[in-house]
């Protein structure tokens, strides 16, 4: 089936990939305010990596979820039950998944949605993201690595003490789930496999929260610019200060990605990630 996007070619799609923990949220909100650029009511859509045998338990939750508002209060989001009934009805379906966009279509510019889970897919389904839409953007966000292992030990982990969290810390840091979403190596490795460079723009967290940031994203979009709440933050994790001692040990266990970071960015890579590196 031909991709269904506009007629006239003005529409791109593109997919955020963007780490846990590194502002995808945030970035979330702010395309889905921009007038040129369709988002879903939802985000994370978690449609490529999960296509050939779907785990839609999430999404079943959520409308379950959404019944029992609707009961309680009277209110429903028509919005967001329609967009997580389709998004259980097309399951693994790549044309439901593009029609479901197709639809929602009316003049913008720009089109996609962003799931943290895509930056961990294989080679195979980047290759069906790129064949299917062979004009798709990536948008990858980065964060400092042992800031982003360690704001979602916060997050995941919030009921622990500051004393548990410090003594469980380099434990968590050996488990799968930390070491694969500190792995931009292999993420950046297969996306330049895959997409010419152009359609790839790195952003970090660090640098994130500014109006020339958001406006080189509308910029490799092909949006206009438009102003950015900068004060606002989505899901933030508690505060807890990590101890230096503790940063050390966490940085040499994840230091191969400093220094894959530092010699692909050279001069583009922020400060700390720098300075963390050379510890």
């Amino acid at each position: 089936m031909q991709n269904p996007v506009k007629s006239d070619g003005a529409s791109t799609f593109f997919l955020g990939i963007g780490a846990q923990k590194s502002g995808t949220s945030w970035l979330n909100n702010y395309l889905k305010s921009h007038p040129e650029v369709l988002m879903p009511p939802i985000k994370e859509m978690h449609f490529f990596g999960n296509r050939t045998k779907p785990n839609l338990k999430f999404f079943e939750r959520q409308v379950a979820f959404q019944e029992v508002v609707t009961a309680f209060t009277g209110k429903q989001n028509k919005k967001r039950v329609k967009t997580l009934q389709s998004r259980l009805s097309m399951r693994g379906d790549i044309d439901a998944y593009k029609r479901y966009f197709h639809d929602l279509l009316k003049s913008e510019k720009a089109y996609g949605e962003i799931s943290p889970s895509y930056a961990y897919m294989d080679k195979i389904e980047f290759i069906k993201v790129r064949d299917s839409f062979p004009e798709c953007k990536i948008i990858f966000l980065m964060r400092n690595p042992v800031d982003r292992a360690w704001s979602q030990m916060r997050f995941s982990h919030i009921k622990d003490t500051r004393e548990e969290l410090f003594d469980k810390a380099l434990k968590r840091m050996a488990e799968p789930a930390y070491i694969l979403r500190c792995d931009y190596k292999s993420t950046i490795e297969t996306l330049m496999s895959i997409f010419p460079r152009n359609r790839i723009h790195f952003e970090f967290f660090e640098c994130l929260f500014t109006q020339d940031a958001v406006d080189r994203i509308c910029d490799f979009l092909g949006v206009p610019h438009k102003k950015a709440a900068l004060g606002r933050k989505q899901n933030a994790a508690y505060k807890a200060a990590l101890p230096t001692k503790l940063r050390r040990e966490m940085v040499e266990i994840l230091r191969p990605q400093y220094a894959f970071a530092n010699h692909f960015f050279e001069t583009g890579l922020p400060r700390k990630w720098q300075d963390e590196g050379a510890l």
